[in-house]
């Protein structure tokens, strides 16, 4: 029983590098007209997405542990330069 949860945990470990990856190569979509407003999804942004759907799936499936996960989801935002590691942390703990 122990070693198909850790295949499992392998297995959804690889699936959310993989959708990580799937986000942060598809092309960045074309500016959104709402009328007044042109809303626009920057690489910084796709970024962040895409280091959310990684987390999420891990936090979903329990692959690794919840604080891991937190830890890995500020490490890949720092890596992909969707926001500098001062502002992240002051954002994030609430100290500079």
């Amino acid at each position: 029983m122990e070693l198909k949860n850790t295949i499992n945990n392998k297995i959804f470990f690889i699936l959310a590098a993989a959708i990580f990856l799937l986000v942060l190569l598809l092309p960045v979509p074309s500016p959104i007209e709402t009328g007044t407003k042109t809303i626009v999804l920057s690489q910084n942004a796709k970024a962040t997405l895409a280091v959310l759907a990684m987390a999420v799936l891990l936090w979903m499936t329990e692959a690794i542990p919840f604080p891991v996960t937190g830890l890995l989801a500020m490490v890949m935002l720092v890596i992909t330069k969707a926001m500098p590691f001062k502002q992240l942390v002051a954002d994030g703990f609430g100290n500079h």
